[in-house]
């Protein structure tokens, strides 16, 4: 994982910051009302969002989204809007981590010792220009997105059917990959205790 350096708030010169990316695919904007056919009525969760096994063995009406709670449907919606801004926030800081490579193919490394350091300061210079504003600003939209993640996991399911409904969101949102991976399954654990929650037996 990518190391912060100590004084600049970006990656070094020489860091790679390939390795994680947002995961790909279809769009999860107004992912609880398409998924789960709030405007078609009451349809299922789509296929496309949750295990096969899981659709057939699970009734229908178990995994029907339109009697989820107002602050379930909103939690969701923010959460979804969350990601698409971290999504967006990630390709902008891709695009601009390419931008030192450029510079260096058109500024080649000097062989003298002096030149050599200008050489790296006015690299590093560089690179914290064009790295420094979309590194902030990916930070910032993965901060955004995990709390999100964590007002949906905060949400109890009343029944278990918001159960169910609560461990498709953990196989759609707990799944992406961030820069910074911590609490990624937070909507999985919430889901576990709300399980215990309403099946442990009431005592007097």
């Amino acid at each position: 994982m990518t190391q912060i350096d100590s004084v600049h708030s970006t990656p070094r010169l020489n860091t790679s910051v390939s390795q994680i990316r947002p995961q790909d695919g279809p769009s999860r904007r107004r992912f609880l009302s398409k998924a789960a056919g709030v405007a078609a009525g009451g349809t299922v969760l789509a296929l496309a969002t949750i295990p096969p096994a899981l659709a057939a063995a699970a009734p229908a009406a178990t995994l029907d989204a339109t009697r989820a709670s107002p602050a379930l449907k909103a939690a969701v919606q923010v959460l979804d809007d969350a990601l698409d801004r971290a999504k967006e926030a990630r390709r902008a800081f891709d695009a601009a981590d390419r931008l030192p490579g450029e510079w260096r193919k058109l500024n080649p490394k000097p062989t003298d010792r002096r030149a050599i350091k200008r050489w790296n300061r006015r690299g590093q210079d560089y690179y914290d220009s064009v790295l420094g504003p979309p590194w902030h600003a990916l930070r910032a939209a993965e901060k955004d997105f995990r709390d999100a993640q964590m007002a949906v996991a905060k949400i109890d399911a009343r029944d278990m059917g918001e159960l169910a409904l609560k461990a498709c969101l953990s196989m759609h949102y707990d799944s992406v990959r961030l820069y910074y991976p911590d609490n990624t399954a937070v909507i999985g654990f919430s889901v576990a205790i709300n399980l215990v929650k309403l099946t442990a037996p009431v005592t007097s």
